[in-house]
């Protein structure tokens, strides 16, 4: 739409400045013409800013939204591996894990 109605614009000024054996009535019905494509044009362009500043408020929302899920959610855990060489572990069937003789214990 932009393309079209700078096109026409153009035309329409070029059409208008260089009039000289039109009318009176046609000089400003072009007069008039290029002023209202001019509104138009400054119109459709509002019109994008708006579109471009609510996408860019859209994003930035998202944006902020996905920090905050990423920080409510992070958590440490702290693992130990233990490699163990007895075959023989004793089973504490009260705290339901296995004692090594070595002192490790495995859950």
């Amino acid at each position: 739409m932009k393309i079209i109605v700078t096109k026409s614009l153009d035309n329409m000024t070029n059409d208008y400045e260089t009039a000289s054996d039109c009318s009176l009535e046609e000089l400003v019905e072009k007069k008039s013409e290029v002023q209202r494509l001019k509104k138009m044009r400054e119109r459709k362009r509002r019109e994008l800013f708006e579109e471009e500043d609510k996408i860019e408020r859209e994003n930035e929302r998202l944006q902020e939204e996905m920090r905050r899920r990423m920080r409510g959610r992070t958590r440490v855990a702290r693992t130990t591996i233990a490699f163990i060489h007895d075959v023989n572990p004793v089973f504490d069937r009260k705290r339901l894990l296995y004692i090594y003789p070595n002192g490790i214990f495995v859950v």
